[in-house]
């Protein structure tokens, strides 16, 4: 038949439905501009015409196009599953199909795409398909075929590292083929980069320079930032330094729907703007904040789809403008850019102004490209504060001092009036220091210039002891905490007490781009902190031992991946499947970007990395699992 291959050259502009998703996956790899090492994709037409009697027809084309691949320079092929689904947001597969590498003769490349085609129709691949309610039969495999470019080092890059922060991307690889990382054969290298920056705190030795890393990680960000979603990119570093991109695939990420609740209070929230930190402490740690309420992003998506404004936005801020004027603040957050220069709102007096600059924050979002795939567009609706003084604290959660400026009037003043600084020693929380120098001018009325400061409080400390000792205790709480802090307070004007008066504005962790989390081990009740699961240990060494899982009882389960071929999709996913019936948490020793980790995260499997089992340890013994 003719058309039973596709160059590479062509697959971004063909329909997953015809080359398969992972085949889709590697167009928009070689749309960008990125190298891929050249392949061809025989079709899901192509299958099917093979199953309908077409089949030396298909072989002769499959031939052909190996004749020009080794015109290309290639000696050794790769046989690449591509199934109708896979790959993709709804469903990445992994392991799932199967992919072999380094086929040289013609009869072994035909053989390995008979093998591909038929895992398709495993028992493993249905039922996998039928857990994630996927359409498709046991004939919607392509296979790509794929020039096998001998490899100094490869592994995987992720956009959306899991369980770690989506601001960040995360590099994990090893020596030798890609396959080493993929099907945890070696102990992975890691590095997390930050999107932004891009900087990398720390290359452990290995084959990977720093800059080839940071040059990974901005192909991804680019990549996620064109394709409005997070990726999973597999790579080679050839022998000549040069890298290279085998795969590309859609990571899930959920979608905001646009229904109620559309607003929320703030405290206690789980959404992720540095400016909410305080109110998603409170409750954790003993902190003060001002009453506040959140217009949350289910009212933008709201918005996006019908052009109206909830009525329960409107509500909240009939509430806040009968106690006075109004501030609407926004509590933007992405994981590819930064919130800052987003409309804030000046002093607001009606429900009518909060209405129309809530619309016009909406409005600028949309036109100016901010409402990513990751994007959480909130605000936060309280009353203009009644504040006397501002303050900035910073602690380094080492026990030691939590070093104080506080002026009078807005923080903003900071920039151009005198403040004074005090130095607060811990635990006693003890005034080591007290500068307190002339104070000409304060900003008392945001966004405008200073204005003269009363005689009577030019030379007057900003706070007093009670209010030094409050910050101080507030800061210390908070680097115990989160280590290394730097906290924006306001002193609000009154006369209760100091406790009342001093409110958490702001709270930033003053630490490099934060890492993989990462767990460990320990016997039961052996210690303090909080466990994340807990349970009788249960080592899996071979497929043999899955019958323990039978018992009754909580089970922490360990697989130790050297009993294990977990190379072979239909062994992998039963394992998963079995995994997942049991419900018990999963540590997981080796790459948490592995196919078969990937594959428990699919199925629901809490999973969790640790680098070791303690020794000491061992089958039987009763357990905690603790954040490292």
């Amino acid at each position: 038949m003719n058309g039973a291959v596709r160059w590479s050259e062509e697959f971004a502009a063909l329909p997953a439905t015809a080359i398969g998703g992972k085949a889709k996956g590697l167009g928009t790899l070689i749309a960008a501009g990125l190298p891929v090492p050249a392949a061809f994709c025989v079709t899901v037409e192509a299958h099917r015409a093979a199953l309908a009697g077409a089949e030396a027809d298909v072989d002769a084309e499959i031939r052909q196009a190996l004749a020009v691949l080794r015109e290309r320079g290639a000696d050794s092929f790769a046989v690449r599953s591509s199934y109708l689904s896979e790959d993709t947001a709804e469903a990445l597969s992994p392991g799932v199909y199967l992919s072999e590498v380094g086929l040289g003769e013609d009869e072994e490349v035909l053989a390995a795409v008979r093998r591909v085609w038929r895992s398709a129709g495993s028992a493993a691949a249905v039922d996998y398909r039928r857990t994630m309610g996927l359409a498709g039969d046991a004939d919607a495999m392509a296979v790509i075929v794929q020039r096998a470019v001998p490899a100094r080092a490869g592994g995987v890059v992720y956009t959306l590292p899991p369980g770690g922060d989506p601001a960040t991307v995360l590099v994990e690889y090893a020596a030798g083929a890609p396959g080493n990382v993929i099907d945890n054969l070696a102990p992975p290298l890691r590095s997390v980069l930050g999107k932004r920056d891009r900087s990398v705190p720390e290359v452990e030795d290995g084959p990977v320079s720093g800059a080839q890393l940071r040059t990974l990680a901005g192909w991804a960000a680019r990549l996620e930032r064109e394709l409005d979603g997070p990726l999973d990119l597999e790579w080679l570093l050839d022998g000549a330094g040069e890298l290279q991109l085998l795969q590309a695939r859609r990571l899930p990420y959920p979608v905001v729907a646009a229904e109620p609740p559309y607003v929320a209070p703030a405290a206690g929230t789980a959404l992720r703007s540095d400016k909410l930190a305080p109110f998603r402490l409170r409750g954790r740690v003993e902190l003060n904040t001002i009453e506040a309420d959140l217009v949350l992003p289910s009212a933008f998506a709201a918005y996006r789809d019908s052009g109206a404004v909830p009525q329960e936005c409107r509500a909240v801020f009939a509430r806040y403008a009968a106690r006075g004027p109004v501030s609407v603040r926004s509590v933007y957050w992405s994981a590819l850019g930064s919130g800052d220069m987003l409309p804030q709102s000046a002093l607001l007096t009606s429900v009518e102004e909060c209405v129309a600059h809530l619309e016009h924050y909406w409005r600028y979002v949309l036109e100016h490209g901010r409402a990513d795939y990751s994007a959480e567009v909130a605000l936060l609706v309280a009353n203009w504060t009644d504040l006397r003084a501002s303050v900035i604290a910073t602690a380094a959660g080492d026990g030691g001092p939590v070093e104080i400026g506080a002026l009078f009037g807005q923080l903003e003043g900071l920039e151009t009036c005198a403040h004074d600084r005090y130095t607060v020693a811990l635990p006693e929380l003890r005034t080591e220091r007290a500068d307190v120098p002339h104070k000409a001018l304060a900003v008392t009325v945001p966004r405008r210039p200073p204005r003269p400061l009363p005689e009577e409080l030019r030379d007057r400390r900003v706070l007093d002891e009670a209010e030094v000792r409050e910050v101080a205790a507030m800061t210390a709480r908070l680097a115990e905490r989160l280590g290394p802090v730097r906290v924006e307070l306001l002193v609000l004007n009154g006369a209760s007490a100091a406790a009342e008066r001093v409110v958490a504005w702001q709270v930033t962790e003053l630490r490099e781009t934060a890492g993989l989390r990462y767990f460990h081990l320990r016997g039961a009740g052996t210690g303090g902190g909080t466990p994340v699961a807990s349970g009788r240990l249960t080592v899996l060494g071979a497929p043999e031992d899955l019958g323990a899982l039978d018992g009754g009882g909580r089970r922490v389960v360990a697989v130790d991946f050297e009993g294990f071929d977990l190379r072979d999709p239909e062994l992998a996913t039963s394992i998963a499947g079995a995994l997942r019936a049991a419900g018990h948490p999963v540590l997981l020793k080796g790459s948490v970007l592995s196919h078969f980790a990937a594959l428990l995260r699919e199925f629901g499997v809490a999973v969790y990395p640790v680098n070791a089992v303690p020794a000491g340890l061992g089958d039987g013994d009763r357990v905690d699992v603790l954040p490292d």
